[in-house]
């Protein structure tokens, strides 16, 4: 009996197993059956309505026919009845048509106008030369003369330098006037600034200058270079101090390696006579930038600095200290109060009035002396044809035979 159970046991099982697999195929096949029955149903309504919109588009099609036939009958008569009636207009202008008077030729033509053409285009061309003029002066945001830079800065103007490099020599250097051509008008230029930073304080020696502007490529460094030139060329002992510690570019114009410098001497590396040099053409004394610290700041608002001033201001005639942008970075301002006075260099045509404003006031507010401002590159000629108090004209009429090239 147990192993009868035990047969019966298995027997149940496998008829379970088998009716659990029949189950489960027809379970299956009835999901595909679903799956297929509502792919059928989609594709069903999806012709439907493709027949729907097929039989709305034949009805527009026929009536677009039968609209197209009713105009073409329409055009048909229309066309008829148009011929004969330019049969009869033709026949009726040959019965009645008859010369009234002799034509005659004209002594000029009627159309076109060529002398109003030409006057029209005249003036529109004035005008819009007129026009253009106007908004290109109004666009340009530069200085174009001394007495501009004074109302627009509230600080005098020492002079102006004129634009020398198209007319040198290939490599050549524009503060090398000074001693090439010493009865030039840039040398008679940067004479003239040497005067009125001489003349901004009668009490008080100016021995210290700090050379700056409000962003780089201003001429500040070949300025700083004239000024001491012409200052050497007069007899006077002078030094040139590249302060620039971040991008030095004395050494560049000089034609010298920039190995050692002012860098050194506030780092402790080097002595000071170690870094004096001497230019052999123009007799002028100059101390290189040197190689970049890692803080150009701090050694240039140091105590080490300072004492090296008054020790160069007590030795020399006139020490130019030619230093960076004060737009760029803060180190001219920690010179600027150090100094005996400032020159402020601005680019012709090129520095826009804001931002030249703007570095004048940052260097008032460092606390400087601030003897003028000196505008740079300006092209007289161009200069000329605007006729300032101040133009060019001067150069090149009647002040021409002053100076010689």
């Amino acid at each position: 009996m147990l192993r009868a159970r035990q047969q019966l046991g298995a027997v149940q099982a496998r008829v379970e197993a088998e009716r659990a697999r029949v189950i489960a195929n027809q379970r299956r096949e009835l999901g595909a059956t679903r799956i297929s029955v509502e792919k059928l149903r989609t594709e069903v309504a999806r012709l439907e309505e493709q027949i729907k919109r097929q039989t709305v588009n034949l009805a527009q099609l026929r009536t677009l026919q039968t609209e197209l036939d009713t105009r073409k009958q329409y055009y048909q008569a229309l066309l008829s009845r148009f011929q004969e009636v330019s049969l009869t207009g033709q026949q009726q202008r040959k019965s009645m048509a008859r010369p009234l008077n002799e034509a005659e030729t004209p002594s000029f033509p009627v159309a076109p106008r060529k002398d109003l053409i030409v006057l029209m285009a005249f003036v529109a061309s004035l005008a819009l030369g007129v026009g253009v003029a106007i908004i290109i002066e109004l666009m340009d945001s530069g200085f174009r003369s001394i007495h501009q830079l004074e109302q627009m800065t509230g600080v005098a103007a020492l002079g102006m330098v004129p634009f020398q490099s198209g007319r040198l020599r290939r490599n050549s250097k524009p503060w090398l006037n000074i001693v090439d051509k010493p009865n030039s008008a840039y040398s008679e230029a940067l004479r003239t600034i040497r005067t009125g930073i001489q003349l901004s304080s009668a009490d008080h020696p100016q021995r210290t200058v700090v050379v700056t502007s409000s962003v780089p490529g201003e001429g500040k460094t070949t300025t700083s270079l004239s000024l001491a030139a012409a200052s050497a060329a007069s007899g006077a002992r002078t030094l040139l101090i590249d302060c620039d510690l971040r991008q030095p570019s004395a050494h560049k114009n000089l034609g010298v390696e920039n190995e050692a410098g002012l860098a050194e001497f506030l780092s402790g590396q080097r002595n000071l006579e170690e870094l004096v040099h001497v230019e052999p053409r123009t007799g002028l004394y100059y101390i290189l930038a040197g190689k970049r610290p890692p803080s150009p700041t701090d050694l240039l608002g140091s105590l080490r600095m300072r004492r090296l001033l008054q020790q160069l201001g007590d030795a020399f005639d006139l020490v130019v200290l030619d230093t960076p942008p004060v737009l760029a970075v803060s180190d001219a301002l920690l010179l600027v109060r150090q100094a005996d006075t400032t020159i402020f260099v601005v680019r012709w045509e090129k520095t826009r009035r804001d931002i030249a404003s703007t570095g004048v006031k940052m260097v008032y507010e460092a606390g400087a002396r601030l003897s003028g401002i000196v505008l740079t590159q300006v092209d007289l000629r161009r200069h000329a044809q605007y006729d300032y108090t101040d133009s060019g004209v001067y150069y090149y009429r009647g002040y021409k035979k002053y100076y010689g090239e």
